[in-house]
């Protein structure tokens, strides 16, 4: 799952428009920025399968960054990182609970997609998985109109200047196909560090560039009426 936790981060801009696209696409993929950072540093473990050429997906030892108690403590953290960086006078507001709820998105739309592999709380409880990775293209479309509707609702919802709309159009579409091409053709890596190193990566250039793309996006008093 990756272009569909971005369609997760446009459908919580349109809720709330006060809080920065690059916030919420940080917020929506913060479990993988967890995920591929404990990969980088030996504590969580990404596994290549002997028939990688036909499942297309890496399988994961995750709890720290997956499991449901840890997606529940990286949400709050981030609504915590919102409130306190950005919203100083509520430490609960309509803004964090959405930055939350976006970050914690992460976690159910990987369930529909992952192998039974996500763990409630950590090694020795049950596993969650309904393993759409395997009923392609079935995976793919879902993940495709969940970011097809996010993206509707941003475009629909959000006061940006057209041109940051069609940075944000192409950044999506590129994500999309990148997303694809991951899932249908991509080969088996020489090890766990490479797709760690180059999702964390992309990751960041996508938050980095959305951030910039929605600074400033209207006046001062646009952004109090709004």
């Amino acid at each position: 799952m990756f272009v569909g936790h971005l369609g997760a981060g446009l459908a919580a801009k349109a809720v709330e428009r006060r809080v920065n696209l690059g916030i919420l696409f940080g917020a929506a993929m913060l479990l993988d920025i967890a995920l591929w950072a404990f990969v980088l540093l030996g504590w969580e473990h990404a596994i290549i399968p002997a028939d990688f050429a036909q499942r297309h997906y890496l399988l994961f030892d995750f709890p720290l960054s997956h499991s449901l108690l840890a997606a529940l403590i990286w949400s709050a953290a981030a609504a915590l990182f919102w409130a306190v960086l950005w919203d100083r006078r509520r430490f609960l507001s309509i803004a964090a609970i959405v930055v939350a709820l976006t970050a914690l998105s992460h976690w159910v739309l990987d369930a529909l997609v992952h192998e039974p592999e996500l763990t409630l709380w950590g090694d020795t409880s049950p596993r969650i998985g309904f393993g759409l990775w395997d009923h392609q293209p079935g995976a793919l479309l879902l993940e495709g109109a969940i970011a097809a509707i996010g993206l509707a609702l941003f475009l629909a919802r959000t006061a940006m200047a057209a041109w940051r709309k069609i940075v944000i159009v192409a950044l999506t579409l590129l994500v999309a196909g990148l997303t694809y091409v991951g899932t249908t053709a991509a080969t088996a890596p020489p090890n766990a560090t490479a797709p760690a190193a180059t999702s964390l990566a992309a990751i960041v250039v996508i938050v980095l560039l959305s951030a910039w793309a929605d600074h400033a996006r209207m006046p001062a008093q646009q952004r109090q009426a709004a």
